[in-house]
């Protein structure tokens, strides 16, 4: 890993504090935090306030895949595609870049995953989203007629999957927690 990599090292809690300081997923797992390094290209190339839009983290694993992720200390209700679809775009050069240019785009995006993870629970009971019984039962009995895959991607996000993203996920906080992190440690 080169002395440039190193500077940009952070933990998976460490990028996923929002603004108040409050970490969105609570893990010491070393990733590469893309914001930084974005900010730092701005600096250099760019206006001072206008940096290249990036992804909160970014991981390449020891059998090269390359993992992305966004995360959205609010409610999936609040996010938009406006809020994302920059980063989504922009994180993928910026890794090419990072990594020296030693991948085409071509290779990362056949091995690349994006996680945009957003906040399922809140400490606020005021701020919550609470549906009716009856509007449960309604999106159940959708989901059931559209046969919703469990990796709906949100957000208009799909787009990009297949073209510069072999996977997407949109999922919240939880399940990132107990179904992928285990994934990225081992």
């Amino acid at each position: 890993m080169s002395q440039k990599m190193k500077k940009y090292k952070k933990t998976i809690a460490e990028c996923s504090k929002s603004d108040s300081g409050k970490a969105l997923i609570d893990d010491e797992t070393e990733v590469y935090s893309l914001d930084y390094y974005a900010e730092d290209l701005g600096k250099t190339y760019r206006s001072k306030k206008k940096y290249p839009a990036s992804v909160d983290a970014f991981l390449m694993t020891e059998d090269h895949r390359f993992v992305f992720m966004e995360f959205k200390n609010a409610r999936k209700s609040k996010i938009t595609y406006h809020q994302l679809a920059s980063k989504t775009f922009d994180s993928m050069y910026l890794a090419q870049l990072f990594l020296g240019g030693k991948y085409s785009l071509e290779t990362m995006a056949k091995s690349s995953a994006l996680f945009v993870v957003y906040q399922d629970g809140l400490d606020d009971e005021s701020q919550k989203e609470n549906d009716s019984a009856s509007f449960e039962r309604f999106k159940e009995k959708v989901g059931e007629l559209a046969k919703i895959s469990e990796n709906h991607v949100l957000f208009d996000l799909e787009k990009f999957k297949g073209w510069l993203y072999k996977d997407i996920y949109t999922i919240g906080q939880d399940e990132f927690r107990k179904s992928f992190l285990p994934k990225i440690h081992s």
